[in-house]
């Protein structure tokens, strides 16, 4: 794990120009599980070299997952009486919160509402096509 964690750090610091995507998928693989048996100073370095060289604060929990999402959004669609008396499953920001923008986007991008159909039962997908997102075709 030693080895690992310095060679990320190592590669970060002197890469000219990294990919943003393909670190954070080595970090969450190899360095976040390891956190545990990291030292203090070596999270800061890595918080160091992140901050550097893409200009955001590294987060260190892992990302949320597509079902945690989609129960999240249904959370909303559902539970919110307060922010969504309607019963909407789009509505703005300042109501829908961090989940706005992943709704916004499958809203969006009709090949990214593919992927999550089999979340939604038959009634949640008709509500959602007349709302514009994109539903299959039975």
């Amino acid at each position: 794990p030693k080895h690992v964690i310095k060679r990320f750090i190592y590669q970060l610091e002197n890469d000219p120009n990294p990919n943003r995507h393909a670190y954070v998928n080595r970090f969450n693989k190899a360095i976040l599980p390891k956190r545990e048996m990291m030292t203090q100073t070596k999270i800061k370095e890595i918080n160091r070299l992140w901050k550097k060289k893409f200009n955001e604060k590294r987060e260190w929990k892992y990302p949320k997952t597509v079902e945690e999402r989609v129960q999240e959004w249904k959370d909303f669609r559902y539970n919110n009486k307060e922010d969504n008396p309607e019963g909407k499953w789009f509505r703005p920001l300042s109501k829908m919160g961090a989940t706005y923008f992943w709704v916004y986007m499958r809203k969006r991008r009709p090949e990214l509402m593919e992927k999550i159909w089999n979340y939604f039962t038959k009634k949640e997908l008709k509500e959602l096509k007349k709302e514009g997102f994109h539903t299959p075709a039975k």
